[in-house]
């Protein structure tokens, strides 16, 4: 019984610490990100050339109204919500913290991580269960302009 026991402790300590990793996304040449999922937060790193803006959008297959994404530019990281196809996303509440925001030889290296669930109707819902993420990225010149993107920028 004490086998028993000891088993079921270990695989409970096991399902409570599972976490789901993405592993190198490569959005296009030179811009890189990942996304690990535990049971209480998600982290997102996001390489990139540190003269080019980044953005990842969650749970859109587009610029859908509503839809969530991250960006950096000139002016810092931002917490934003797409406003439809074309609009620039506008800032909503910031519910991530920076944890590294590195440059090294012309490549930024942000990490950030937030709860799960966000404090906006807008904010992607993360389940540290999920098999895949619909996904959307771009870069460009690194300002607050969001410019035009390819239309291969997106993924599931």
């Amino acid at each position: 019984m004490k086998k028993i026991t000891l088993l079921f402790a270990m695989l409970v300590m096991i399902t409570l610490n599972a976490q789901v990793e993405s592993g190198v996304i490569n959005f296009t040449s030179g811009y890189t990100g990942e996304i690990v999922i535990d049971p209480i937060n998600v982290t997102v790193t996001l390489i990139g050339p540190d003269n080019l803006w980044l953005g990842v959008g969650f749970g859109v297959d587009s610029m859908t109204a509503g839809g969530d994404v991250i960006t950096h530019s000139s002016t810092g990281f931002s917490d934003r919500q797409f406003l439809g196809i074309g609009v620039m996303p506008t800032p909503d509440t910031q519910d991530w913290t920076v944890s590294t925001n590195d440059v090294s030889a012309g490549v930024r290296t942000l990490v950030v991580t937030r709860p799960l669930t966000g404090t906006d109707s807008s904010d992607f819902v993360f389940d540290s269960s999920a098999t895949n993420i619909s996904l959307v990225w771009a870069h460009g010149n690194n300002t607050e302009v969001f410019g035009q993107h390819a239309a291969n920028s997106r993924d599931a």
